[in-house]
């Protein structure tokens, strides 16, 4: 594993003053026959359970929010989508949490509270500027692998930002780190750590929240000798929902599944490891939601089709339903969508710049209830 450090001034803190500790998970079967990735989003909140598109052609620039009066027009980036791809947005916009693109590359966004600290704008770095909550929809429509999603990230400035919630009501610097993946098998995770981006290249086939990555490396490193040859069945195996233990559980499991000898064998082994790593509702009285699995996705990186699974639906204020036992997943086959057309309904699914006059309030998560008291 190599890491590379883009060195980017000051450092921008974040409240991580909420009793709700947001969990996810994300695995990867990375065999010479198959590259399925499978990841949960395990969040308290209606962070959004949609699908989005970005269609071939469709021209967007980056809404930085924060700080925006002190970034020059001509250095926020700009960009008009080369590939199409599917994704999740985060709470309902365009921004891309997690997706697939293509090409075979995929991206997915998680948690990582307590350690990250986004960069904030430095007039002396002449690069592009990025919000980091636009790097999802941007990579996934240029870059048709990991290695050419490196190469951009290190050309831009990436900076912190805010996501719009409600209208006029931005969440700023939700603490995201991210995994990249592709099919030829490369992954690579990204952090922003002090203030700073760190890129862990031919990162490994397991991601979830803290510590930092190369911790969890360092952590998961005790389980290394449990195997299935073992007279009690992997027995030490992590059970509980911490995010170390998914970490470990993930990479035991995954050390353990057999070749599959078939991409549908492959998408039952990833089902069924990220099954293993879902967190069921816990309610916890007074203190807003707990990170419950609201929804898993396959992503079938070879054939280029997601499938999608949502667990939970919201039903007003902090209320969630379980979704009917059927165990299907919905199918995505992005083969058969025309990317070359923007349909009506995704004309205006881009990414702009928001005027200042529409930004009535930048809050943290400690101010959204549900995020707890």
């Amino acid at each position: 594993m190599k890491i590379c450090n883009l060195q980017i001034l000051t450092l921008l803190v974040f409240s991580t003053v909420t009793p709700v500790s947001f969990a996810c998970s994300d695995i990867f079967i990375n065999q010479a026959n198959a590259h399925i990735e499978a990841r949960s989003m395990d969040f308290g909140v209606n962070i959004a359970d949609n699908d989005i598109f970005g269609f071939v052609g469709q021209k967007n620039i980056t809404d930085v929010i924060i700080d925006a009066a002190k970034v020059p027009a001509n250095q926020l980036t700009s960009w008009t989508n080369k590939y199409g791809y599917w994704a999740r947005p985060a709470f309902n916009t365009s921004k891309a949490d997690d997706g697939m693109n293509t090409q075979g590359l995929s991206l997915s966004g998680l948690y990582l509270e307590d350690v990250t600290k986004y960069p904030i704008y430095d007039p002396q770095d002449k690069r592009p500027v990025l919000g980091v909550f636009d790097m999802g929809s941007y990579l996934l429509s240029q870059a048709k692998n990991v290695d050419e999603a490196i190469k951009l990230i290190k050309s831009h400035q990436i900076i912190q930002s805010a996501i719009q919630v409600k209208p006029g009501v931005f969440l700023k610097n939700v603490p995201i780190h991210f995994d990249l993946r592709d099919s030829t098998g490369n992954s690579a995770v990204i952090e922003f750590i002090a203030g700073q981006v760190k890129v862990y290249e031919h990162a490994g086939n397991v991601m979830t929240n803290g510590p930092t990555y190369p911790e969890q490396l360092a952590l998961a490193k005790k389980y290394a000798a449990i195997n299935k040859a073992q007279a009690h069945s992997l027995d030490g195996l992590p059970g509980d929902f911490t995010s170390e233990a998914r970490f470990a559980r993930g990479q035991v499991l995954l050390r353990n599944l057999p070749q599959p000898y078939s991409h549908g064998e492959a998408l039952y082994q990833a089902d069924f490891v990220i099954s293993s790593l879902s967190v069921p509702f816990l309610a916890t009285a007074n203190h807003g939601n707990t990170s419950n699995t609201i929804w898993r996705v396959l992503k079938d990186l070879d054939n280029k089709v997601v499938y999608t699974n949502n667990v939970v639906y919201f039903q007003g204020g902090n209320k969630i339903v379980p979704t009917d036992i059927t165990g299907g997943y919905t199918k995505i086959d992005l083969n058969n969508i025309d990317f070359s057309a923007v349909p009506q309904e995704f004309e205006n699914s881009t990414i702009q710049v928001t005027p200042a006059d529409q930004v009535k309030k930048i809050i943290r998560a400690s101010d959204l209830p549900e995020f707890g008291e």
